[in-house]
């Protein structure tokens, strides 16, 4: 009995999550399947050709922050997170 209240558990969690609680789905006993977590995560908001010109925008220091994220239609905090991933990345 206890087993197949655990399975209606399982099955209604993973319904209400969206997520696959099956031995071979994205979540398995052993954790995280990463292929499967790869796969789904955000896209990035600034494309690669905007984030250099942010890049150039920021090191003139002519423009604020703020005002390149306004222009791209994006906050501040987008800019600094992905400056910051790209300095991590390029070094």
């Amino acid at each position: 009995m206890a087993g197949a209240r655990g399975t209606a558990l399982a099955t209604r969690r993973s319904f209400v999550l969206g997520l696959d609680f099956r031995p071979g789905g994205a979540i398995s006993q052993r954790g995280w399947n990463l292929a499967a977590a790869r796969s789904c995560r955000r896209k990035a908001k600034l494309k690669p050709d905007q984030l250099a010109f942010a890049r150039q925008l920021c090191d003139t220091r002519q423009h604020t922050v703020e005002q390149i994220g306004a222009l791209f239609g994006v906050t501040r905090t987008t800019v600094y997170r992905s400056l910051e991933r790209e300095r991590a990345v390029g070094a």
